[in-house]
């Protein structure tokens, strides 16, 4: 498949005790799905997977698996994932900027692929506001990674990866819910993408094929889009005033509105792909 095709989904996942119940029904289900959206889109799919613990002196705090376009090793991944909570893990934050931070620096990326990070869990970043009993946050001021809200978010949009966030409450401790919330949200809203609650274990893989099908639906539009704007002249995006020039041709054509066009072009340079001088 072409480079238009290609999709790198990387899954940023609390591998922590509360979170046994997600890592089942994913092994029972996710690649049920991801072979459905693959299909339907025709997707040149790559997946990994970066699972995230807490600070701990004998717990391992990230398990990051490269991409992979074999559903045979993805599935290998999630049979092999164990859950664990450090002994020092006496709050209600989790390591998700560590995790992230792993998604960014551990994995590698195509370059002209479209770039998905897929946040789920249930507890806060470290630093973002957790403070208050039972279990305050024993790290209020920031993350022992160094980062913070602003700059994770910064980080992530830098390397063009949309975040979308899913959110399980309640979690085991609902008080602090509306920080992991808040924090999930801002993630997903600073990088160009999304968050969902999710209330079950179920109820979570159902948004995680939401999401997928909205994600493998841009895709497809995009293709959509670049072949009707890179017509004329194969190979490069159009710049800015011959974009304008092409657009009531391309809605046309395509049946969609400026702004969804306007869009696309967006996410499409997000890419990295050509775009004429």
């Amino acid at each position: 498949m072409d480079e238009l095709s290609q999709i790198d989904l990387a899954f940023c996942v609390d591998l922590t005790n509360s979170m046994t119940g997600f890592i089942q029904a994913a092994r029972a289900h996710m690649l049920d799905i991801l072979n459905a959206l693959t299909g339907a889109a025709q997707a040149d799919l790559r997946v990994a997977l970066a699972g995230y613990r807490d600070y701990g002196s004998k717990t391992r705090l990230i398990e990051a698996y490269p991409f992979t376009a074999e559903r045979a090793e993805t599935r290998g991944v999630l049979n092999g994932l164990k859950v664990a909570s450090p002994a020092e893990n006496t709050d209600a934050a989790e390591a998700v900027f560590a995790g992230l931070c792993a998604c960014l620096d551990d994995l590698t990326w195509r370059p002209g692929a479209l770039k998905i990070v897929l946040l789920v869990g249930d507890a806060p970043p470290h630093g973002c506001g957790a403070t208050g009993l039972p279990c305050p946050d024993r790290y209020p001021k920031s993350d022992p990674s160094g980062q913070t809200l602003m700059s994770m978010s910064s980080r992530i949009e830098g390397g063009g990866l949309p975040l979308h966030a899913l959110g399980m409450v309640p979690s085991i401790l609902p008080i602090h819910d509306p920080v992991m919330e808040k924090s999930f949200r801002w993630l997903a809203m600073t990088t160009g993408g999304t968050y969902r609650p999710a209330r079950s274990s179920q109820d979570a893989l159902a948004v995680v094929e939401v999401i997928g099908k909205r994600v493998f639906g841009q895709m497809d539009f995009d293709r959509r889009v670049w072949a009707e704007l890179t017509r004329a002249e194969p190979g490069a995006l159009p710049a800015a005033r011959r974009l304008e020039e092409q657009l009531p041709a391309v809605q046309q054509a395509l049946g969609a509105s400026e702004s969804e066009i306007h869009a696309s072009v967006a996410r499409l340079r997000k890419r990295g792909l050509p775009r004429k001088q």
